[in-house]
């Protein structure tokens, strides 16, 4: 995370930092199919009755998936924000304020985004849901399928979603949470530093995360510049999910020069 020496170092960190994130990843993803299941469960039982109106089925979950996403939120600051604070310790003890201090000061900041973030990505999730559900629907009406049919359709179709989009959703969520914690940690301690992308190195890297900024060593309250993109950190939402879903990149820090 700080002043690593060489591309090996790197790649260990690299490694490091998505091996813990997948840890809170595999937690979150189960809590986050609950809410999809239902989701899916509550249109089924509603076309199964007649009706195609599904909207209330995916936002009545709305409240639960926001404490649920800042339940992780807050999981995911907590495990990178002492992690952060055990780099820099070692790196600037004689700098260091007092670690009371410091995660006051970290929590009081990270609070206010996790709330912000989780009802924003959890509007965009569900309008998501809506979409497709609302496209199986359509397409069943337009085959002439019976509610019935319809119905199962969106069943079958829950069991593969409350799975695979509740991991992306976990994956991209904690990477989000993760980045956002380490700035932050790192903010609070008042050293000025400089940041460097860091992707994973493999043939899964988006082309526009690979030599980001032109792989130079940017001031840390500079963006990025990724594929004409403006991004505070990797798995800032900014980026929009082209730049986000999936994503495994992370950061190097320095002392500014």
């Amino acid at each position: 995370m700080l002043n690593l020496k060489s591309k090996a170092s790197e790649q260990q960190y690299i490694k490091l930092l998505n091996k813990l994130m997948m840890q809170i990843e595999v937690k979150a993803a189960k809590d986050i199919a609950k809410i999809i299941l239902r989701q899916y469960r509550s249109a089924a039982k509603k076309v199964a009755s007649g009706k195609t109106g599904i909207a209330s089925s995916v936002t009545s979950q709305t409240t639960v998936f926001i404490n649920t996403l800042e339940k992780w939120y807050k999981v995911t600051g907590k495990r990178f924000s002492d992690l952060t604070w055990k780099f820099f310790a070692a790196e600037f003890k004689s700098e260091i304020k007092e670690v009371k201090t410091i995660e006051d000061d970290f929590w009081s900041t990270y609070n206010v985004w996790l709330k912000t973030e989780a009802v924003i990505e959890v509007k965009n999730i569900n309008a998501t849901t809506q979409k497709v559900l609302k496209r199986i629907i359509n397409n069943g009406i337009k085959k002439g399928e019976s509610h019935a049919v319809i119905s199962k359709k969106i069943l079958d179709s829950g069991k593969i979603a409350s799975k695979t989009r509740a991991t992306t959703i976990s994956r991209t969520e904690v990477h989000n949470a993760t980045t956002k914690s380490i700035n932050t940690a790192i903010d609070v301690t008042k050293v000025i530093m400089q940041k460097k992308w860091l992707d994973v190195g493999d043939m899964r890297v988006r082309d526009t995360h690979i030599n980001v900024s032109g792989g130079a060593w940017i001031d840390k309250d500079k963006d990025y510049n990724v594929g004409g993109t403006s991004m505070e950190r990797p798995g800032d939402s900014a980026g929009g999910a082209e730049n986000v879903v999936n994503c495994r990149c992370g950061e190097m820090f320095r002392r500014k020069r």
